[in-house]
């Protein structure tokens, strides 16, 4: 009766193979940092989409207040025989057209809201709030900014981790061609008689190697495979920098041109109200034509759209030039 007991004191596999399943796991955790990152970003843009949902409803609601009072003042101008009947007509018809843009409007917004609401994982109708921030220039300089992206993106970190990877397994191949080195220790009872006593047993302690010599070509070969890939995941490491930098400056010169979109729309909007304001008077005194008022309002509630849409493209150029820099900020979500 004999019982064997075998502990490896050195073989090349284990150690490289507890390194390949750690490296694993580093590369699993950056996985879920990457969707992390991209979910905020997915995030934030379905916030600003539905914060312009919520801003054109409004728009339209004070649209629909503008027309509704310029028909009370045609029906009052008509009955003062000052404008034809044509002009109570052509109203109404700018109000019905304001009723449809603004059942538009609230279509877009609960649409929004579901997504965001999605986004989180709440109940579609739940009520967001909402802030409104003012756009300000971003004061990181275009280096700075893709310095930051090189030491903070992802997926460059995550290739280096299949670098060591690689490493590993390299190291792998090239360790079978060690030998291991092995404990071994037999106990057991040995005699002509059974008997099982303090005199019939024995225990052998005893160094093993071993060694297989025919599978040298066969490592070799694989080694080398392993340097190729090695070579591979260099060229994608230096192409996916090169990349991250491009992005970086599309998103960098996209943010700028829409703050400065911001800008202009909102000059617009200030030129447009003015404008609105003096003809819609005179309209009312009956010293300016119907089509006057309505191209002027048509101008004013242009210019307010814009300036909304513009705002929102400028958080959402904000939320990918974050995103291409590496901003992490998952310890707010």
């Amino acid at each position: 009766c004999i019982r064997d007991r075998i502990q490896p004191i050195f073989h090349s596999e284990i150690v490289q193979n507890y390194k390949i399943k750690k490296q694993y796991t580093e590369i699993a955790r950056i996985d879920v940092d990457r969707y992390k990152r991209e979910l905020i970003r997915e995030i934030t843009r379905a916030y600003y989409e539905h914060q312009k949902a919520s801003n054109l409803v409004k728009l339209a609601d004070t649209t629909l207040s503008l027309v509704t009072e310029n028909l009370r003042v045609s029906q009052r101008l008509y009955e003062n025989d000052k404008v034809t009947i044509d002009a109570v007509y052509r109203s109404d018809s700018e109000l019905s057209k304001v009723e449809v843009q603004q059942a538009q409007a609230q279509n877009f917004f609960e649409a929004t809201l579901s997504y965001f609401n999605f986004l989180l994982n709440r109940p579609l109708d739940s009520e967001v709030e909402l802030i409104t921030p003012d756009p300000q220039p971003v004061e990181v300089s275009l280096d700075e900014a893709s310095q930051r992206a090189i030491t903070s993106r992802d997926e460059l970190e995550q290739i280096k981790q299949y670098q060591k990877l690689n490493k590993h397994v390299t190291e792998l191949h090239r360790g079978n061609n060690i030998p291991g080195l092995y404990g071994v220790v037999d106990y057991g009872y040995q005699g002509e008689e059974f008997s099982f006593t303090g005199d019939d047993d024995f225990m052998l302690a005893s160094l093993v190697l071993k060694w297989n010599l025919f599978q040298g070509t066969v490592n070799h070969h694989k080694v080398k495979q392993s340097q190729i890939e090695a070579n591979k995941l260099e060229e994608l490491f230096l192409e996916t920098r090169q990349q991250i930098k491009l992005e970086v400056i599309n998103y960098y010169y996209a943010m700028q041109a829409a703050f400065e979109s911001v800008q202009s729309a909102q000059k617009q909007v200030r030129s447009a109200q003015r404008a609105y304001e003096l003809i819609s008077r005179k309209y009312s005194e009956g010293q300016s034509s119907l089509l006057e008022l309505i191209d002027a309002r048509s101008s004013l509630t242009s210019a307010a759209a814009n300036t909304i849409i513009a705002r929102s493209d400028y958080f959402t150029s904000l939320a990918d030039f974050e995103y291409a820099m590496g901003t992490k900020g998952l310890e707010n979500y």
